[in-house]
């Protein structure tokens, strides 16, 4: 049940996020970040809701690009680079602010890992 109420809060958290930006400078690598964001979310319902979605090979490199995306969009392009499209008025990130980001995503990370990795059953046919 847990995963059901993560997912759902995420969801809500994360969508209406980026349509508050949309409006601002979405450049390529913010429309990336959303590309990739949906994906992970995609993955996040499957495991939650016990449903497969396309393959677990494919959520087992998913898992990987999700982590190494966010390092590097949180880090580098939003924190270093200060490249990421920021809500008018808003602060540029700070490292605590990406920790705090990262400890609100871990759930997703935890599930995506679980879904291409342990869920062989419910990959089976």
């Amino acid at each position: 049940m847990f995963w059901k109420i993560y997912s759902v809060v995420l969801a809500a958290i994360l969508l209406p996020s980026y349509v508050m930006v949309m409006g601002a400078s979405f450049a390529p690598w913010d429309f990336m970040d959303m590309v990739v964001a949906v994906g992970a979310l995609m993955g996040f319902f499957g495991y939650a809701y016990k449903f497969r979605i396309i393959s677990m090979t494919l959520w087992k490199f998913y898992f990987f690009l999700v982590i190494s995306w966010d390092l590097f969009y949180n880090t580098i392009i939003s924190m270093i680079l200060d490249l990421a499209v920021h809500l008018p008025g808003a602060p540029k990130a700070t490292w605590l602010d990406v920790l705090f980001s990262f400890a609100i995503i871990a759930p997703e990370y935890i599930a995506l890992y679980h879904y291409g990795f342990k869920s062989e059953s419910l990959w089976e046919e």
